[in-house]
């Protein structure tokens, strides 16, 4: 599965996707969020959570950049 089968998944077959074969690699926090950054099938997902609310407010995929650049430090890929 790549990043554009991923995508055409539902919603919800997205979120089962990354729980069943995402592999953690990395936390980040900020003052307001707590990041958690996946590796699923050569692409990562991130996904951003509310500190205050403890629940996932959205997830980013991609493949590289600069989303990815904020990680770095933290992960050998």
């Amino acid at each position: 599965m790549d990043l554009l089968d991923y995508l055409m998944l539902s919603e919800e077959r997205q979120w089962d996707t990354l729980h069943e074969v995402g592999i953690e690699l990395v936390e980040a926090s900020s003052i307001e969020y707590d990041y958690l950054l996946y590796g699923l099938h050569g692409f990562f997902v991130e996904v951003v959570f509310d500190k205050v609310l403890g629940t996932a407010l959205f997830k980013n995929e991609f493949i590289d950049g600069i989303k990815l650049d904020k990680y770095l430090p933290s992960v050998t890929l």
